[in-house]
């Protein structure tokens, strides 16, 4: 797995890497904040990767923008939509996911960023997770507000 503190796909061999890696025969898989796919790089992620996660920091541009303190939401989803398009274009069966570290700022969002997910065909999952590093002994998480907020979620992708 492809993952760090950081951006693994910024590395300046980053794409040498994946491929030597499935060369040797090593499944791999990459978590990344999706900012550096680009079109230029499709190939390379769909043909070496099993899997790739893109974490999304809130479903729409100002939580997004709040929680992760650069306006890119927009290129991450336009990002997400390239790949998910060239996985289908392809016929291949890379899994991608996307993945919602839910707090206070941006519990509200979950619906809006699962509304806009679910238009894109190629997508194989939208995890959630909760803040790791509240102090609330998990109040935030098990109370009535995200449980409201992920039941409207689950409606939104099942309908």
């Amino acid at each position: 797995t492809f993952t760090g503190g950081g951006e693994p796909m910024i590395h300046k061999n980053f794409y040498q890497i994946l491929s030597f890696t499935k060369e040797n025969g090593l499944d791999c898989g990459l978590i990344t904040n999706g900012s550096a796919i680009t079109k230029e790089h499709c190939d390379n992620l769909i043909n070496n990767l099993k899997w790739i996660r893109v974490s999304v920091s809130g479903g729409d541009e100002a939580s997004y923008n709040k929680v992760q303190g650069k306006d890119h939401f927009e290129r991450v989803i336009n990002n997400i939509s390239m790949l998910a398009k060239d996985k289908i274009k392809k016929n291949n069966n890379i899994k991608i996911g996307i993945r919602m570290l839910v707090n206070e700022v941006n519990l509200h969002t979950l619906s809006k960023l699962a509304e806009r997910i679910k238009k894109i065909e190629g997508i194989n999952y939208l995890q959630i997770s909760p803040n790791q590093f509240s102090d609330d002994e998990g109040k935030f998480w098990n109370g009535p507000d995200v449980d409201n907020e992920v039941k409207k979620t689950e409606k939104i992708l099942t309908e």
